[in-house]
């Protein structure tokens, strides 16, 4: 039985309302990879969930504390990102600033 036209209208409505957002956010997680600070502001202002887990259960500002993109905290943290959201392990964006700077200082990345 094929579906009823008030069905696929509805189908279409919710998909193409959700679908900014989900771009947004896609948009958002692909901004913390590359560490576009300008991408990153066009994802918020479109509306991307700034709070939305992924892999390990990660946030973006998680995987840019681990990744020690600052200038993409900077962004997260300015927008309202959820400092407090733990990962999978248990860890949060501040225990992935801490791995970065390391007890000698400077970034993992760094050294």
């Amino acid at each position: 039985m094929a579906p009823s036209m008030p069905f696929l209208a509805l189908l279409a409505l919710q998909l193409c309302s959700a679908a900014p957002t989900d771009i947004a956010t896609d948009l958002l997680w692909e901004s913390v990879q590359s560490g576009s600070v300008e991408d990153a502001e066009k994802a918020i202002s479109m509306g991307a969930h700034l709070n939305e887990q992924r892999r390990g259960k990660q946030t973006p500002i998680m995987a840019a504390s681990l990744g020690g993109k600052a200038e993409i905290i900077e962004v997260l943290l300015k927008a309202g990102a959820d400092t407090s959201i733990p990962e999978a392990d248990g860890y949060t964006p501040l225990h992935g600033a801490a791995f970065q700077v390391g007890v000698g200082g400077g970034t993992q990345q760094e050294k």
